[in-house]
Parts: C-alpha cells; sequence; structure tokens
C-alpha cells in the first residue's frame, strides 16, 4: 500500500481565515508548486544515475561501471528492445503526488497558519514488485531488477557477454550453467531507495 508523507504551508494572514476554501486553496496551489519542483528534481537525478544511465544505453555497451565485463542490461537478461528505466521512470512519476485534501486540522498562530497535506509515493517494496527481471518472470533471475542492484549479487562468474548470442533474451548475454571465470560479483549501490528516501526528506523540510 502507498505511503502518505505530510507536506506542511505556512500562510501568512492579516485576520483569522483558518477554515476559510480560498485561503485553502492558494496554500494547496503552493504546496503542489514545491512538490512538483521537488519531484523534477528527483526525476532528474533519477535519469542521471550511473545505473539509469548504463540500462538506456542497453544490451550493446561494452563497458560498465558496476561490473568487469559486458553491461547491466545484458547481465539482467533483459529483452532486446525492452526499456526498463523508463517502465520505472513512468511508474514513479504516476505514483508520486500530492493529495488535494489536508490530512488533518489547520493550525494558527497570531498571523500564521499552517496547511498540512499528505503527498503518496510507492513503497520501496511496492517498487520492487512493479520491476521483475523479466516480464514473466522467468530466467537466471527472479523478483525485482531495482532490489538486485540494490543488494547486490555473486554470481558473475556464470555470465557469458558476447557481441551476438541467438539464445540470449538480450542479444549479448547468457547465464552458463558452469562457472565461466573464477572471479567477479556486483555489489550493491544505492538507487531508488535513497533517490526516494532524500525526495522525501526534501518535501518534509
Amino acid at each position: 500500500m502507498a505511503q502518505t508523507h505530510t507536506v506542511s504551508i505556512i500562510q501568512k494572514l492579516t485576520v483569522p481565515l483558518i477554515n476559510n476554501k480560498k485561503y485553502q486553496g492558494l496554500a494547496y496551489g503552493a504546496a503542489l508548486v514545491r512538490t512538483n519542483n521537488d519531484k523534477r528534481e528527483f526525476l532528474n537525478n533519477f535519469e542521471k544515475h550511473l545505473v539509469t544511465q548504463e540500462l538506456k544505453e542497453g544490451p550493446e555497451k561494452d563497458f560498465s561501471y558496476f561490473i568487469p565485463d559486458g553491461n547491466l542490461f545484458s547481465f539482467f537478461g533483459f529483452y532486446a528492445g525492452s526499456k526498463p528505466e523508463q517502465e520505472l521512470k513512468e511508474y514513479l512519476d504516476e505514483n508520486m503526488k500530492l493529495k488535494p485534501h489536508p490530512v488533518r486540522r489547520p493550525t494558527q498562530t497570531r498571523n500564521r497558519v499552517s496547511w498540512f497535506f499528505g503527498y503518496q509515493t510507492p513503497t520501496i517494496e511496492e517498487i520492487y514488485n512493479n520491476t521483475p527481471v523479466h516480464g514473466d518472470t522467468s530466467g537466471s533471475f527472479k523478483g525485482s531488477w531495482v532490489k538486485l542492484i540494490e543488494g547486490g549479487l555473486d554470481n558473475f562468474t556464470y555470465y557469458i557477454f558476447d557481441t551476438f548470442i541467438k539464445k540470449s533474451k538480450s542479444g549479448t548475454g547468457l547465464q552458463a550453467k558452469n562457472p565461466v571465470r573464477s572471479y567477479g560479483s556486483f555489489k550493491g549501490v544505492p538507487y531508488i531507495t535513497k533517490l526516494l528516501k532524500d525526495f522525501i526528506k526534501e518535501i518534509k523540510d
């Protein structure tokens, strides 16, 4: 279930109009502008992240920031032509939004009133559930590719990278039945969990 975070907006008033719908609408508008700016920055940071950049380059990239051979796209066995990073961005964009009604009564002290709106974001588990390694969750990896990227993997020794592999979903990578090298692991890197945590902190400040 999506989680809701409280966003506060402070207004200056000359008269005590704490329940006035006009002021509530102005407060919501201010909260929407602020959180939309924060969301835009969040999505920009997502786009600039090295994991996103590497996935965007597809299966033929012969250099990786994270593994010693091949690339993350073919390592995870995404289908050639798929865009897992774009699907994730669209999911995040659609499921991060400010709710139009206050989550609790506003408070007023002298000439200031504070409004409290709810901001909805998906939970990390919901993100994991919406990012399967393969569309049919079959193949060498199971579960969420985001979770695997953040948690790390130690089976790089089975990964074969070549420019054209007929039986490969990505066209450039396969997981062998037996180890093909004696070295290699993929250490987890901070990704969506950290980006989302930073975003939530930003909208609350």
